[in-house]
């Protein structure tokens, strides 16, 4: 009995052992499978990397400036449930440092911080930073207004970009207002910021700052925005700029000249010699009728003018 129980603590601690090597073994092994592989994507794997912007109309930007700013570039959009992000563009003179643009976005919010309160002023430095990497801009603590109220701005001057302005705005209510009682009520309402970032080599401070005292947004409706999110599939691409071939001026043709032989000129000359014609018709007399005065017909000398060729062949006459 005792060596049976001896025989079964010997095999247990067999088993211990070779249980033991086993998991040191399989234990590094589990680790590697455990580690997550990115590049696998299933079902149940959520996308961390940002959606791509899809290129729409100019005619669908949601906010604009006046027309002095230039015509609108381009518009890149993105947009997700009840909310649209768009970057409008606008011409730039020589990119030195940036694109001139709006950085607009609308969405129906009722608890976001960000659409109803102004950004901080680390958030304001760190988005210039971004936005300027080489130039230092200085926030104005005198806050302008326009149609849509108060906003705030920076500005600063280099020697690639000239004169530039940064200005954010909060807009609370972006929505539709001309609406009726019924659908004031069911309509969500929207709410919006925005970013400008705008440089010209020979426009002044408070040029550039016209430009956003004129600034405006559109108004919002659920259906104007899904007519938004609709237009990201309508494939605009930027028309290419017209080529335009130069004119090369065609070089002068020089014509073979033929020596001039000069021409012995002819001479008109013009000879008058007495030709008689009859008297034309005149009233007679009274003598005349009754024959007692002969009729004597007058003859009138004309002279006649003919061309004489001096290179003619000259022919002696008979005298």
């Amino acid at each position: 009995m005792l060596r049976a129980e001896l025989w079964l603590q010997e095999g247990e601690a067999n088993f211990m052992k070779k249980l033991s090597l086993t998991l040191a073994l399989v234990l590094p092994l589990s680790a590697c499978s455990m580690a997550t592989d990115k590049s696998i994507l299933t079902s149940s794997t959520k996308a961390v990397a940002p959606t791509l912007a899809s290129e729409v109309d100019p005619l669908y930007a949601v906010a604009y400036l006046p027309s002095i700013a230039g015509p609108i570039s381009s518009v890149r959009q993105t947009s997700g449930n009840n909310r649209v992000h768009q970057t409008v563009l606008y011409p730039n003179y020589g990119y030195g440092g940036g694109e001139n643009q709006i950085i607009v976005d609308v969405a129906q919010t009722s608890s976001n911080r960000v659409y109803y309160q102004a950004p901080t002023r680390r958030q304001i430095l760190s988005e210039m930073k971004r936005f300027f990497p080489t130039m230092k801009l200085t926030i104005d603590q005198n806050p302008r207004e326009n149609l849509h109220g108060v906003y705030g701005y920076a500005s600063g001057k280099s020697k690639v970009d000239g004169n530039c302005i940064y200005a954010w705005q909060v807009v609370r209510n972006v929505t539709r207002k001309d609406l009726g009682d019924l659908q004031r009520i069911l309509q969500p309402k929207y709410a919006s910021k925005v970013r400008l970032r705008y440089c010209h080599p020979t426009k002044t401070t408070d040029q550039l700052l016209v430009m956003m005292d004129g600034f405006r947004i559109k108004e919002v409706t659920s259906s104007s925005l899904e007519m938004l999110r609709f237009a990201e599939g309508a494939g605009y691409a930027k028309p290419a700029p017209a080529f335009v071939q130069p004119v090369i001026a065609p070089q002068p043709v020089k014509v073979a000249t033929t020596p001039k032989v000069k021409t012995r000129a002819k001479v008109t000359t013009t000879k008058r010699q007495a030709v008689t014609v009859p008297e034309g018709p005149r009233v007679l007399l009274p003598t005349e009728l009754d024959g007692s005065t002969p009729v004597v017909q007058k003859k009138i000398k004309v002279a006649e003018s003919f061309v004489v060729d001096p290179d003619a062949p000259k022919i002696p006459l008979p005298n």
